[in-house]
């Protein structure tokens, strides 16, 4: 908007400077061919503005481009970490679930073996009062 502005204030300004008096025809024709003069380096000065502003919006469409195949890499990339560390973590769970499975195991073997040496030491003294008694 602010371009608008100065381009209507650059080609209004020649015209409100005009006078109002009458002219002869080479006064008029010299005044707007100096018009002219004017109006086309406006005319150029603008369109030199709009391919620079062009230019900058290739450039940052371009810059926004690279950014954001940069984002998508970077996505897959934690996507496929996440995946590793859910498998890590499923892994972890079942080794520990085998652990406990292992250690509830070797306490009841540990728990049976108790018991035997209970009952074999039962025994040994049952025999040792019975060979006592016996003699």
């Amino acid at each position: 908007m602010k371009k608008l502005a100065f381009a209507l204030m650059l080609l209004a300004g020649p015209l409100l400077a005009q006078e109002t008096a009458p002219q002869s025809p080479a006064e008029h024709i010299a005044a707007l061919e100096a018009q002219a003069a004017a109006d086309a380096e406006t005319i150029a000065a603008l369109r030199a503005r709009v391919t620079q502003d062009a230019d900058d919006a290739r450039a940052r469409v371009l810059n926004l481009t690279l950014e954001l195949e940069t984002l998508r890499s970077r996505q897959i990339q934690l996507s496929r970490d996440l995946d590793v560390a859910q498998r890590a973590s499923a892994d972890a769970e079942r080794r520990m679930r085998d652990a406990v499975s292992d250690a509830r195991i070797q306490r009841q073997r540990a728990e049976r073996a108790e018991s035997d040496r209970r009952r074999a030491e039962a025994d040994a003294r049952r025999y040792r009062d019975d060979a006592r008694r016996c003699r």
